[in-house]
Formats: C-alpha cells, structure tokens, sequence
C-alpha cells in the first residue's frame, strides 16, 4: 500500500515528462515508486564516512 504523497509524485513526473499513465498501470507504478525511495533510504542509513572511493575498475567477470 502507498500513501498519497507518492501518487502526487508520479503524477508530477507524467506531468513533467508530458506522458500519459494509463489507468490500470498507475498503482503498480506508484508502488515501483515507494519501493524506489524505501531502497534509497536503506542506503542513506548506511555510513559510509569511513570508505574509500573505488579508484580502480576492472570489468573482467570472475
């Protein structure tokens, strides 16, 4: 369950990007949405004061 604060977000952003939601997809949207910003929030709780920036990057699987 979403509360309303989140539909008047994603209704914005359709308004924003001129698009049309239909309907049936808006409360699958909506909640995709609360998801979104439940996962952010997880890592805005983690510190990461003590962590060094990546300076390296190998794209190699292993």
């Amino acid at each position: 369950m979403t509360d309303g604060i989140h539909e008047e977000l994603v209704e914005a952003a359709a308004r924003v990007a001129d698009i049309e939601i239909p309907t049936l997809d808006f409360p699958l949207l909506t909640a995709a949405f609360a998801n979104q910003l439940a996962a952010i929030a997880a890592l805005d709780a983690v510190n990461a004061s003590e962590l060094e920036p990546a300076t390296t990057l190998d794209p190699r699987w292993r």
